[in-house]
C-alpha cells in the first residue's frame, strides 16, 4: 500500500510517502516545504509528487491539520487546505 501523511502547519507543510508490504513500511520519503510559499494544499502535494518522480500513486493518505482558529490567527484561510473548492 502506498501512503501519503501530511503535518499541514501554518508555518510548514511536512509530507511523507512510504510503501507499506506486510505491516513493514519501505522506501521512506519526507520534505518539508514553507505553507506560504504555496496557495493551497494541492500544490504542495504536486510538489512534492514533482521533487520524487517516481511517486506516480497513492492508496491512501492522512493528514494532521492546524484548527480554524490557528489558520486564522496565521493569516490563512481553509482555501489553502481545500485548494479553494
Amino acid at each position: 500500500m502506498k501512503i501519503l501523511v501530511g503535518d499541514i502547519g501554518g508555518t510548514n507543510t511536512r509530507l511523507l510517502y512510504t510503501e507499506m508490504n506486510d505491516a513493514v513500511c519501505d522506501n521512506v520519503y519526507e520534505q518539508s516545504y514553507p505553507s506560504q510559499n504555496f496557495n493551497s494544499l494541492i500544490e504542495v502535494i504536486n510538489q512534492f509528487f514533482l521533487d520524487y518522480e517516481f511517486i506516480d500513486s497513492i492508496d491512501a493518505a492522512c493528514f494532521a491539520m492546524l484548527s480554524q482558529a490557528a489558520i486564522a490567527a496565521k493569516g490563512f484561510s481553509y482555501s489553502y487546505i481545500d485548494g479553494g473548492y
